[in-house]
């Protein structure tokens, strides 16, 4: 086999040409029911060094995928249906930028490493990983530098609502009912990304042991990833789970609301941020649970079985820093590692511009209605305006207030 595995940057090494194989029965849209990834060899004798130390790196990765838009609910929590067996509605599809995934291939290589030559994805000739992995990595990437981006102050809780959701469980008694904060999930992940995250009992045990906080005295934090489906909710979902000491009963789900409904209550808007701290935290031994240490070449260090277990370490390390942000133009993830006053609010000079011309639009319209009616307009006037915006009463105050 002539695939030389670097376990210090988790990089197979060497140049590589990438294209699509297909496998599987085509669809009537011509696509195939699984695109893989073929890596191979560019020139046997262009063998690449480590990977840089660089933060852009996983940034990148975790911009390949966008978020999801998932309208779960109007203004409240939502009861489960009973008769379909409390599943959860399925998110939109994620919007994916095949330019940039193609893009970091080329550069780094395969994203898994060399696996089972028994599932036929690895052959002298080349390396094939799903697509779909691929695109399922970068989702969930994403999704954990933006908890991260909410808990530093620097994303909105609505940031997360495409991602994560809360479940009531309720019981008999007046005090049998507690949240659980889950993440979704693909309903059947597939090999080698699957092979990544299996935990077996043991690691369960081992990695989500029961935890306590001092803010939240009487509740007890669990952790658990139920993995394949279809499961209770058609998902396969890593949960948090704050129990109550003192259950005197059994509970049942009842009901599920977003994230950006919970964190926005006074009365739990704290531990909506607690239960997201726990999954983040879930979702980093998830993915980083088989990195170790080894000597190798004489020298004691940390090796990683694939690329992506190293751009989840890098980010776990960045994470502690608190300068990582979802840009409030575009939505796309960023690191502001260089910033110095000011909090960094877009990830570019064109989001900046592209903030600022909205902003100036969306108040010369209100302006406009306001110059029709003779009068301030009221919420529901500039709502039903037609417009391509989400209407508040601070930006209509915004907007006519004189400069």
């Amino acid at each position: 086999m002539r695939y030389m595995f670097d376990p210090r940057t988790g990089r197979v090494r060497g140049a590589f040409e990438v294209n699509y194989d297909f496998e599987g029965e085509e669809l009537e849209d011509g696509n195939f029911e699984t695109d893989l990834l073929a890596f191979r060899y560019a020139k046997e004798q262009d063998r690449r060094g480590p990977v840089a130390d660089r933060t852009q790196l996983y940034i990148d990765f975790a911009n390949i995928a966008w978020p999801p838009s998932l309208p779960l609910l109007e203004e409240s929590y939502t009861v489960f249906d009973k008769r379909i067996a409390f599943q959860l509605p399925q998110p939109d599809e994620t919007t994916c930028d095949e330019n940039r995934l193609c893009e970091f291939a080329e550069a780094y290589g395969p994203l898994f490493g060399v696996f089972d030559e028994g599932v036929g994805h690895i052959t002298p000739e080349k390396i094939l990983e799903p697509e779909s992995c691929w695109y399922d990595a970068a989702k969930t990437l994403s999704l954990a530098v933006r908890i991260q981006a909410y808990l530093a102050g620097r994303a909105k809780a609505s940031d997360l609502d495409d991602a994560i959701h809360f479940i009531l469980h309720s019981g008999s008694g007046d005090k049998d009912f507690y949240w659980e904060c889950a993440s979704f999930y693909p309903s059947d992940l597939d090999r080698p990304y699957w092979d990544m995250l299996e935990l077996s009992e043991e690691e369960q045990g081992r990695l989500f042991l029961p935890a306590s906080e001092a803010a939240w005295p009487g509740l007890t934090f669990l952790t658990r990833f139920d993995p394949r489906g279809p499961g209770k909710w058609n998902h396969s979902t890593l949960g948090v789970s704050a129990i109550p000491d003192k259950l005197t009963g059994r509970t049942v789900p009842y009901a599920y609301t977003t994230f950006s409904y919970l964190a926005s209550k006074p009365e739990t808007e704290n531990l909506a941020r607690v239960l997201a701290g726990h999954l983040l935290r879930g979702l980093v031994l998830l993915h980083t649970h088989r990195v170790h240490h080894d000597l190798l070449d004489g020298f004691f260090g940390v090796v990683y079985n694939n690329l992506l277990e190293r751009l989840w370490m890098d980010f776990a390390a960045d994470a502690a820093l608190g300068k990582l942000g979802v840009c409030a133009q575009c939505g796309k993830v960023f690191e502001a590692l260089s910033e110095r006053r000011d909090v960094k609010r877009y990830c570019s000079v064109t989001c900046q511009a592209n903030a600022k011309s909205t902003r100036q639009y969306r108040r010369r319209k209100i302006r406009q209605l306001a110059e029709e009616l003779g009068r301030k307009p009221t919420l529901e006037e500039v709502q039903n305006a037609g417009w391509n915006f989400v209407a508040t009463e601070e930006l209509i105050d915004a907007a006519l207030e004189k400069s």
